[in-house]
């Protein structure tokens, strides 16, 4: 809350601050947990959005800490800030070899995965070699941001359907 400008302020019904951990239920059917980062910012937190039994996932930025996989659990969608590209490591960000070791942690894997906050590094290692890598090393349809990017989880969710 501290962090929102007044002006947006107005423009929404609730604005109610969470830390790592805490959940904020709408309604019965959907809900938002904050889960934990490691960022320089200490109030940086991702979430999971709950719709329906649906849930949506969200890195913000982070570097890889033991226990994410466990923070994102369950999610059929997953979206990753990621800044670099294979192992190349920076302190609080996300590579592309987090994002492996994360999927790959995980007991029950997204239907897909989306990869965003592609840093210029991810671009000319090639982001397309980086999308493919991913999906290969993980077994997830990996989705890489664009602008103007719509995706219809409707879609992916009846594919899932299918599966089972």
């Amino acid at each position: 809350e501290k962090q929102l400008d007044d002006y947006f302020k107005a423009m929404l019904k609730l604005c109610k601050p969470l830390v790592a951990g805490e959940t904020h239920k709408f309604s019965e059917s959907i809900s938002i947990k904050a889960t934990k980062t490691v960022h320089e910012d200490p109030s940086d937190i991702g979430f999971v959005l709950s719709i329906e039994g649906i849930k949506i996932g969200y890195t913000s930025d982070t570097e890889y800490f033991d226990g994410i996989t466990e923070e994102y659990e369950g999610c059929e969608f997953l979206i990753f800030n990621c800044l670099r590209p294979n192992n190349d490591h920076l302190e609080f960000h996300f590579s592309s070899q987090d994002v492996i070791k994360t999927v790959d942690g995980m007991k029950t894997k997204p239907i897909a995965i989306f990869i965003t906050h592609l840093g210029m590094k991810f671009l000319n290692a090639g982001k397309d070699s980086q999308q493919k890598k991913i999906e290969e090393k993980t077994g997830v349809k990996t989705i890489l941001a664009a602008e103007g990017l719509k995706v219809d989880i409707t879609e992916l969710l009846s594919k899932l359907k299918k599966l089972v």
